[in-house]
């Protein structure tokens, strides 16, 4: 699954809970709700009520995997995409998985 925003991780979440494996990649290590980011910057809402990191909100779905990367390529007919690391931007490392 690509992204781990708010569909992304409710799905990933849904899928977890029926004890589906699901590998999720996001840039981020880090779920952020922003329609709310204002209320944080006029100092109404503390940072911890608007973003919560991945690890938190799937510590307890063992099924679900999250890969912080950027995705370089993906394809809908294969079962295989190119995540691109900070460290290496130039040389993806293909991962698997199954549908």
């Amino acid at each position: 699954m690509l992204g781990g925003g708010l569909a992304g991780a409710g799905c990933a979440l849904e899928l977890g809970d029926n004890g589906i494996e699901v590998t999720l990649f996001d840039r981020n290590d880090y779920n952020q709700f922003q329609p709310l980011l204002y209320q944080v910057a006029g100092c109404r809402l503390p940072a911890e009520d608007i973003a919560r990191p991945h690890r938190t909100i799937f510590k307890n779905h063992a099924t679900v995997r999250v890969l912080t990367a950027d995705v370089l390529a993906r394809s809908l007919w294969s079962t295989r995409a190119a995540p691109c690391s900070d460290s290496s931007p130039t040389r993806p490392t293909a991962m698997r998985w199954t549908s």
